[in-house]
This record gives structure tokens, sequence and C-alpha cells, in this order.
């Protein structure tokens, strides 16, 4: 599974990291600072157009950068603060709260391939509980860190297949059930996406398998039925073909 993480790379040329002779400034001033509604040209190429504080950025305003990403809503002593919206010139775009100029909270973020997350960031990266909608079509509803998801989750494909269960940097790990669009049901360990550990799987076939998995296959002794209600006993796997069946 494709790595999702958001890092938030914005970063704002603020008044205070100039000296007068790098900015043009137009509004109103206090004391011979911005202060109040006014209107910065950095010689960078920035722009910003708002509200100042103590020749800072500081209540509601617009900074457009030389980049061409483009940053509305609200900020405080300089930062990015409250709620406020990110655009970057390749399209993607951040909705949602700000701390201390960085991605924290509830939000919103479209990705330019037409990924779709909604949910709880901090630091810039998707953190907390969020859906995440694939442009393929699969859909992850859980828990995220660090940008990943990690954690429980709910993942669902177009084809109706659902798996439920845990999560690490964005592969199943730990316990899961995967109900497969073909009938097939796994309940048990994985490790980097594939079936390894203990767990029992139901055919499509309604035979079953109860035992070790290695690396997504069948691969030991366990035990195996048939058919649904029909008796069990013991046989033996290797990486995914029966080489054994001894009935009790």
């Amino acid at each position: 599974m494709k790595n999702i993480i958001f890092i938030f790379s914005a970063v704002l040329c603020l008044v205070s990291c100039h000296d007068q002779s790098d900015y043009t400034y137009q509004g109103e001033t206090l004391n011979g600072k911005p202060n109040g509604q006014g209107t910065m040209f950095a010689k960078n190429g920035d722009i910003y157009v708002g509200h100042f504080k103590d020749a800072k950025f500081d209540g509601l305003g617009e900074i457009t950068f030389i980049s061409k990403d483009r940053y509305t809503g609200s900020f405080s002593d300089g930062l990015f603060s409250g709620k406020g919206v990110y655009i970057w010139a390749n399209g993607e775009q951040y909705s949602g709260d700000f701390v201390l100029g960085k991605a924290a909270g509830h939000g919103s973020f479209k990705y330019r391939n037409g990924d779709f997350y909604e949910g709880e960031f901090l630091n810039d990266k998707k953190s907390g509980e969020g859906e995440l909608k694939f442009a393929e079509g699969h859909n992850y509803k859980g828990h995220f860190l660090n940008g990943k998801m990690n954690g429980n989750g709910i993942l669902r494909w177009p084809s109706g297949a659902v798996y439920i269960g845990e999560f690490k940097d964005d592969l199943r790990n730990g316990f899961g059930h995967l109900s497969a669009a073909n009938g097939e049901d796994y309940q048990g360990e994985y490790l980097n996406e594939k079936k390894h550990g203990h767990g029992k799987i139901i055919w499509s076939n309604g035979s079953t398998y109860e035992g070790t998995f290695n690396q997504g296959f069948a691969d030991g002794i366990g035990i195996c039925a048939d058919a649904k209600d029909t008796p069990v006993y013991s046989c033996e796997y290797r990486k995914g073909k029966r080489v054994e069946a001894r009935p009790q």
C-alpha cells in the first residue's frame, strides 16, 4: 500500500524576518510599524493582504507565495493559527485547523491524484481518527499515526471485500479479519499485508484450515474440514499446498 504521509511544507516570509528595505508596506501603522489593515509586498515576491498587529500577521489575512501557493485564513503572532485553507500550486489543498503554524486538529486534505482525507491532524500529519478515500475506490476508516494508517481500522474495496483489524505503517499487521469478494474468509495474524502466524481460513468452496500461515500461505500442520459442519481432521500444508491428510 502506498505511502500516504502528509508533510506540511509551507514557509512563511514574515515582516519580522525582514528589515524595511526587504519589503514594501501599504496600510495602517502604529508607532511606525504595520498595525491594522495593510498589504506587504516582499522583495522575494510573497504578498500578504490582511490584518497586522505589532508588525506581525495577526487576525484574518491571505498570503500568496512566489511559488503560487496560497493561504487564506487566521493568523496569530505571525503564524497560521485557527481556521484556514492552504492551496498548493499543484492543486492540493488543506482546509481546517492550524496551531503554531502547523496543521493540527480537525481538517481535510485533497490530493492531486484524487485521494481525499478528512479527520484529525497533528504536527502537519494525519494523526488520530480519520477517513481516507482513495481515487481507485477503496476506503479506509480508522486510526492514523505520523501520517500513516496505524492501529485499528476498516479497509473496504469496491469489490465488496472488507478487512477489519490492525495496521502498522499503512500495512495490515497484527490480528485481522478479511472477508474477500470471492467468499473466502480469513481471521488471524498478518505481517506486512500477508497472512502470517496463526489463523483460520474458510475457502469459497467451504473447506477450512486452521493452523500456521507463512508469508501468505497455509504452511504447517493444522486442523481441516472439507465443508461446514463436517468432521475435522489433522492435515498438513506446505507453501499453500496440501501434502498430507490424516482423518481423526
